[in-house]
């Protein structure tokens, strides 16, 4: 996260960070955060199903961005964020 906001500041575009943990500015990303922790807070094996969902989600974004971004901080910043959501 936060190399993600360093090149949000670096490059001036506003950040969607609230002070609480688990409190998104945009009702869609707060609707689905809600949503995902409603549904692995039923068990062990439902958090680890919407674990491996929101790696999936994680992954997918990333690969699209990937496709059609040019700027090279962008690029080293999210190709390692997508290193960190494969499995070994």
């Amino acid at each position: 996260m936060n190399a993600v906001i360093t090149l949000l500041k670096y490059y001036g575009n506003p950040d969607t960070l609230v002070a609480d943990p688990g409190v998104f500015a945009i009702a869609e990303i707060q609707a689905l955060y809600d949503e995902l922790v409603a549904k692995g807070s039923v068990s062990v094996d439902a958090a680890m199903l919407t674990g491996a969902l929101i790696e999936e989600m994680d992954i997918k974004d990333l690969t699209d961005v990937l496709v059609v971004v040019t700027n090279e901080n962008v690029i080293r910043v999210f190709e390692n964020l997508l290193k960190g959501s494969r499995i070994i």
